[in-house]
């Protein structure tokens, strides 16, 4: 989704998704060849989720950022590292975050 879009599905101004963008709320990159920000609709939705509360009322809080992969040390046979299986949680909606809408 490109920038515009964000900001209009929230009713703000482009210029506030762009900070949102610059200081980590929102993941977004820029495809090879663009110029534009585009953000992933999956990465859109966890965001959402982080601004809303259960009532579905605006949260004081400041929005959370996009989860992290979890890294743990695997002891088996050759020692390597590896996400844990607690990485993808599931959304409002029933979608795992990092998957396409």
């Amino acid at each position: 989704m490109t920038v515009r879009q964000a900001a209009d599905e929230l009713q703000v101004q482009r210029k506030t998704v762009y900070e949102w963008i610059k200081s980590g709320l929102v993941r977004a990159g820029i495809l090879p060849g663009g110029t534009e920000y585009r953000i992933h609709r999956g990465d859109w939705a966890i965001f959402l989720d982080s601004l809303f509360t259960q009532g579905g009322q605006l949260s004081a809080r400041r929005p959370l950022k996009p989860p992290c992969p979890t890294i743990e040390e695997d002891h088996g046979s050759s020692p390597r590292l590896r996400l844990k299986p607690d990485f993808f949680t599931l959304g409002a909606e029933g979608r795992r975050a990092g998957k396409s809408l």
